[in-house]
């Protein structure tokens, strides 16, 4: 049986930072952080901040130098969302024929769009209407308040609680899926995870995870969308979510964070805030 540890953050938040980075107009919506160590090795690897605005702008900042890289303009409202995806692609070489992964931004907007961006470049490659149906004119998706990528797949959640994948190479709708009973909060995939024992070798594979004001998280297969398990919390509200390889959960419930277990739900710490509620909640394996 697990412990369960509760804690009380007792730290009012800091007014002071370490570094600042400027350029948007007005609120920034959402930001990730990503650096390039897989690719380049940890000795030459450089972290990045990108960031998603009220001024309907993306940007690209170094997060040692606080320089702004690339600016991705092109939506006609805000920026509620953004991911980054790396897809494997051909290129050439001295008549050479190869393989080498292709940084792009997926950003998700009040416009109703997803777009898709060169993240060295700063140009927009693709734009995804997200429209479906056989009758003209089409059904529009709505507003896209949270966007994930994952292979050829990039899932929306929209207002009316609905969880959609759509092809990357066509835009059409994959999948649709509409479970939850309030507003769909957080959407995060969780690689497949390889755990090692003295005996075999573990593989955990990719699984898609959504939580809701409805109080639960919900695990889906990225796939196809068919529903996996349910996590169900007798607390308040869920905001927020991050969910790691090694199967640790952490949600954002009110004014508490809940560390579980992703497989159970069964709670291992808990710590509330003084401060208001957890709207994001962030874990770097620590």
């Amino acid at each position: 049986m697990e412990e369960t540890i509760t804690g009380v953050f007792d730290h009012p938040p800091s007014q002071e930072y370490v570094a600042k980075f400027t350029g948007h107009i007005n609120t920034i919506n959402c930001m990730i952080v990503v650096d390039d160590a897989k690719e380049a090795g940890e000795a030459f690897k450089t972290t990045y901040i990108f960031t998603g605005g009220y001024d309907h702008l993306a940007r690209c900042f170094n997060a040692e130098t606080g320089e702004c890289l690339a600016v991705y303009k092109g939506h006609a409202s805000f920026i509620f969302s953004l991911k980054i995806g790396i897809r494997m692609e051909q290129a050439k070489r001295n008549n050479e024929t190869y393989e080498e992964p292709k940084w792009y931004l997926y950003t998700g907007s009040f416009d109703t769009t997803v777009r898709r961006w060169d993240v060295s470049t700063g140009a927009c490659v693709c734009v995804y209407a997200l429209e479906y149906g056989d009758v003209v004119p089409r059904l529009s998706a709505g507003i896209v308040q949270l966007v994930e990528v994952h292979k050829d797949l990039v899932y929306t959640v929209t207002p009316d609680r609905v969880l959609r994948a759509w092809n990357l190479d066509d835009g059409e709708l994959n999948w649709e899926a509409n479970a939850h009973t309030g507003a769909i909060t957080g959407l995060q995939l969780r690689e497949m995870h390889e755990t090692e024992t003295v005996y075999e070798v573990i593989r955990t594979p990719e699984e898609l995870y959504t939580c809701s004001t409805d109080r639960t998280v919900r695990i889906w297969e990225p796939a196809t969308g068919e529903p996996k398990r349910v996590l169900r919390f007798d607390t308040q509200p869920i905001y927020c979510l991050c969910v790691r390889n090694d199967g640790a959960l952490f949600v954002g419930a009110g004014s508490s964070i809940i560390y579980c277990n992703s497989e159970t739900g069964a709670t291992v710490r808990s710590y509330t805030s003084r401060y208001g509620a957890v709207k994001s909640v962030f874990s770097d394996g620590e």
